[in-house]
């Protein structure tokens, strides 16, 4: 008799294999759809309190570079959103030409970088970013609000030509 018996090891050691390998497989999934979900959870909880927050000194940053009527959009919102807009201090950029060259960019950030100054004078514990720009000067925008924080994006939606709250910029 040999010390390898072949019909015990099949008849012990692969059905504990088995179970083992089992086991080990739906305790992956488990974990898997526990973290899955579990982001997305804590992910609809921040943007609820983000939104939700009560805000003591807001404002609003409205960037109008398309020039149609988007920012007198953004004080009918406000208006209408806002039980308190009369608290709201407004910061306004309105670039009037409606094609943008690339060398006009340095221009437009500069005067980006002067209205973020005054925003930040503010102390502004929130603020509105009301935005109806091209994609490349809406990119350069976020980035420098990257780290700014408390900004709550709102879009400027063309076929519908009213804004819409698109959250928070960021998630922490």
């Amino acid at each position: 008799m040999s010390v390898f018996n072949g019909d015990l090891f099949n008849q012990y050691v692969n059905p504990i294999l088995t179970w083992l390998g089992l086991l080990t497989f739906l305790f992956s999934v488990y974990i898997s759809v526990k973290l899955t979900l579990g982001r997305e959870w804590r992910f609809k909880k921040w943007r609820k309190s983000a939104l939700s927050a009560e805000v003591e000194r807001p404002a609003a940053l409205v960037i109008d570079m398309i020039g149609k009527g988007a920012d007198t959009a953004a004080i009918k919102y406000m208006k209408t959103t806002f039980p308190s807009y009369n608290d709201i201090q407004i910061v306004s950029m309105r670039w009037d030409s409606p094609h943008i060259k690339p060398d006009m960019v340095p221009k437009i950030l500069s005067q980006f970088k002067d209205k973020l100054r005054d925003l930040s004078h503010i102390s502004a514990d929130r603020v509105y970013l009301f935005i109806s720009a091209p994609t490349p000067i809406t990119c350069i925008v976020a980035a420098e609000l990257a780290n700014f924080g408390g900004i709550v994006l709102m879009h400027w939606n063309n076929q519908d030509g009213v804004y819409e709250n698109w959250g928070p910029l960021r998630f922490h």
